[in-house]
């Protein structure tokens, strides 16, 4: 009989696939198959798509906000003796949109104006700047031009008396400067009357309205001598940045006013501004200290201290010493009183807290006041029950970032946090790294893979499913040859079998489709085309066995670059990885063998240091150039002179500057940095001379690149001889020296010579006595002398009272003959029965 037909049904949705967009609206799609049944025996189709789609990821996508151009320069804050003049920009080209980030840097620029002197007259050149000879000059006056009605031979000897001149020496009116005077805005003064060469006897009319610049004061003036510049005291220093705590900077100013310089004398030397930190002290942080100040680790009385100040004791009770003990980590309150403990270190500090009270044992509680009406009579002296040292636990690791690479080899890593629970009460921080980096994705890109369910390479024989460039191949087109030459390009002999279809559902369906219509025209991959848009489905994936080929180790790749240092100072750690894909193992060959990544130690310098860094944020130790960095941050060049690169290099440790520059040479990493310091204004060579200012008005275009001279060694003085080597019989002593004063640096030479200096010492022949008896050296004939004193030493132990000694005394020469053998020889000249020993 014949079978009766069996429509075709359609399977459920596979997974939806992933959005081809990840904003500003894409598309994804889920496949399903006819095969549930699978049509048989004429019958029909499944109709409609197998494919169903639909839009995705349909929000606008963020658009980071980026600065308009700067607009034109305000007015001057003040006519006269100083002001400032600001001109801005707008985050608005375009602005930030849908969680698009904000512009960076800063939307204000300052300029100095109008620095000249109120009510100061001056007389102006041909290059628009004050003179300091007799030539004739435009008169101004507060800046402006000073019209010439009512002016007089009186008048103009006032006014350059009034400049610390002498007297006039001629005086007009008109155009000497035509492009400078009429750039001038204002005529400042006009019908100066005076009743002698006084200036405190004229008058004038200020801002005249019918003036105009052809009736403009042109004078010359007969000089007196140079005068130099000298700085009025300074000014008390400025209010703290930061309130009360946190760490800020307050500063004090001095003016080169007393007297200014003129007639071409010196300006003032040094600084005209001083900077230092203040209110260093961590924020709403409470602590118990000692006479020194120290932090208290045990269950003793101290000093309690908020924000580095002391906390008056009004209102103070059980509940407000039991709260602040639990604030500190602590179990509760031993005891607590008020009065003076360590009065030196009490009355230093401010006082920070007053009318502290609490409702209960919880520091949620309580409420206080910054302003007091107390002394530090009234101190909180307070003493905690301490909790036991807690050391800090690992949590769990985050999940892995995404690789780095689609191919290739990449990086990925996943973190975790040091509390569970965090270290307290002196408890040991958590060993170990806080972030993990793995390998990921380490097949060449363009690579074909034979994989397993679980995506990973197969080494055997049997069919599995073959991916490129980590996504499916299609059937289309594909034939015998096409498989043997994907075998062959994966390594294997040739293609076993081939077919196609769902083999490994989850992994397929996770995949995408990368390649359709490979064609071979043999076994060879050059013989090969294929296409990267496709048509089909899942359900048409090439699936693949190959014949073994030999085994494949594995190699490592060169490593790659450091990483960026962990820290800006006071020591990191950067590391680099490499993979083992070089070649990857293959059809079971064995894995790489050593470590993965290597680590070291970076940024070993102190903090409140510069330093220079190259691209990848480590210390230069050389004469190129580097990124300049202070506190981790990059520095403005805002006042930027030879001087300011000079004194930097030298507080560096290095001779002098070779060259700067400013700019964004490395910006991938000046981008991730705050700008720490605006300007480094310094008068000389030396960072005595110098002034840095904190708070900037720039952006990292103007980041600071310097290159320093390298250090040479030189060497230190020699030290003491040493003790000689031989006690006799010739011996050497040496002294040496160390290559420290300095010791050379930054990539600078060694020193020059020897370290090591050495003489011959205690060159005396060495000689033996035995003891009671003295003998002459040359009175015994045929017995030679020892020649070394290690040989008296052995020949004496055999002799009772027999020692050995090496000198040489008068013209004769101890050595070692005894009595007894001496009368063996018959020999008798010479000896002495007195009870002398050799040497007394």
């Amino acid at each position: 009989e014949q079978p009766c037909p069996v429509d075709g049904g359609w399977s459920d949705y596979g997974p939806w696939s992933n959005c081809t967009e990840s904003c500003g609206g894409g598309k994804q799609n889920r496949n399903r198959t006819c095969n549930n049944p699978v049509p048989k025996h004429g019958g029909k189709e499944c109709a409609d798509s197998d494919v169903d789609e639909r839009k995705c990821s349909t929000q606008p996508c963020p658009i980071d906000g980026n600065w308009s151009l700067y607009g034109e320069w305000g007015h001057c804050s003040v006519p006269c003796g100083s002001g400032n003049r600001t001109r801005n920009r707008t985050c608005s080209n375009p602005e930030p949109q849908f969680g698009g980030a904000n512009c960076t840097g800063a939307f204000e620029r300052i300029q100095e104006c109008n620095t000249f002197a109120c009510g100061q007259f001056e007389i102006i050149g041909s290059d628009g700047k004050p003179t300091f000879d007799q030539l004739e000059g435009v008169l101004l006056f507060e800046g402006g031009t000073v019209c010439a009605d009512g002016f007089t031979n009186l008048a103009a000897d006032a006014v350059c008396r009034h400049m610390g001149h002498h007297a006039a020496i001629s005086w007009r009116n008109g155009i000497l400067f035509s492009d400078y005077q009429k750039s001038v805005e204002t005529i400042k003064l006009d019908d100066i009357e005076c009743n002698s060469n006084d200036w405190l006897e004229c008058t004038s009319i200020r801002n005249p309205s019918h003036c105009t610049h052809e009736k403009d004061v042109l004078i010359a003036c007969e000089l007196a001598l140079p005068r130099n510049g000298d700085y009025t005291e300074w000014s008390e220093w400025s209010e703290c940045s930061e309130q009360y705590c946190g760490g800020g900077v307050q500063d004090r100013s001095r003016n080169c006013t007393n007297p200014s310089p003129r007639y071409g004398g010196h300006d003032c030397k040094g600084n005209d501004t001083e900077a230092r930190e203040c209110n260093s002290d961590i924020c709403g942080y409470f602590e118990t200290v000692n006479a020194k100040g120290n932090k208290i680790y045990s269950q003793e009385e101290g000093v309690l201290l908020y924000e580095g100040g002391t906390v008056c004791s009004d209102g103070f009770d059980n509940h407000t010493a039991n709260a602040i003990c639990r604030e500190m980590g602590h179990h509760t309150a031993i005891s607590f009183r008020g009065g003076i403990l360590y009065g030196d270190l009490q009355r230093q500090r401010l006082i920070k807290l007053d009318d502290l009270s609490c409702k209960n044992d919880d520091w949620t509680t309580c409420t206080s006041e910054r302003a007091h009406d107390c002394t530090h009579e009234q101190d909180v002296v307070l003493a905690c029950e301490l909790a036991l040292p807690r050391d800090g636990h690992w949590s769990e690791y985050g999940k892995w970032t995404r690789c780095t690479a689609q191919c290739g080899g990449g990086t990925r890593n996943r973190t975790r946090s040091c509390n569970r629970p965090s270290p307290r009460y002196g408890g040991a921080n958590c060993e170990g790294n806080a972030t993990e980096v793995g390998e990921c994705n380490a097949f060449q890109c363009k690579e074909f893979r034979l994989v397993d369910e679980f995506g990973e390479t197969k080494t055997d024989d049997q069919l599995g499913l073959i991916l490129y460039e980590d996504g499916t191949v299609c059937d289309d087109q594909f034939n015998n040859h096409s498989a043997n030459a994907i075998c062959k390009e994966l390594g294997y002999q040739k293609s076993v079998e081939w077919s196609t279809g769902i083999l490994y559902d989850d992994l397929q369906y996770s995949k995408k489709i990368k390649l359709d219509d490979v064609n071979c025209t043999s076994n060879a991959w050059s013989s090969c085309n294929s296409s990267t848009i496709h048509n089909c489905d899942h359900t048409e994936d090439v699936l693949l066995a190959c014949e073994t080929a030999t085994k494949r180790d594995g190699g490592w790749t060169p490593y790659g670059k450091w990483s960026v240092c962990s820290a800006g100072c006071d020591g990191g750690n950067q590391t680099r990885a490499r993979t083992c894909t070089n070649p990857a193992p293959k059809y079971g060959g064995a894995e790489c063998v050593g470590d993965k990544k290597q680590s070291r130690a970076c940024n070993t310098f102190k903090c409140n240091e510069f330093y220079l860094v190259d691209s990848t944020g480590t210390v230069i130790e050389d004469d190129q150039e580097g990124l300049l960095m202070f506190e981790g941050g990059t520095v403005c060049n805002d006042k930027w002179s030879n001087n300011s690169a000079n004194a930097v290099c030298r507080n560096i440790g290095r001779h002098a500057a070779l060259s700067y520059r400013n700019g964004t040479i490395f910006k991938d990493l000046q981008m991730k940095l705050k700008i720490k310091v605006d300007s480094v204004k310094c008068s000389g060579n030396t960072w005595s001379t110098c002034n840095v200012t904190r708070e900037h008005n720039c952006d990292h275009s103007e980041d600071v690149f310097l290159a320093c001279h390298s250090v040479d060694g030189g060497w230190g003085v020699f030290g003491n001889w040493s003790d000689c080597s031989a006690e006799c019989g010739g011996g050497n002593q040496t002294k040496t020296r160390e290559c420290d004063t300095p010791a050379p640096k930054f990539g600078g030479a060694e020193c020059q010579g020897n370290s090591t200096k050495t003489k011959a010492c205690n060159t005396q022949e060495c000689r033996c006595v035995k003891e009671n008896y003295e003998y002459l050296g040359a009175d015994i004939k045929s017995v030679p002398d020892v020649n070394t004193i290690q040989d008296c030493l052995e020949i004496c132990a055999a002799e009772a009272g027999c020692v050995a000694v090496s000198q040489e005394i008068a013209t004769k020469v101890c050595g070692l003959k005894s009595k007894r053998f001496g009368e063996t020889q018959g020999v008798k000249e010479g000896v002495s029965s007195s009870n002398i020993r050799c040497g007394d």
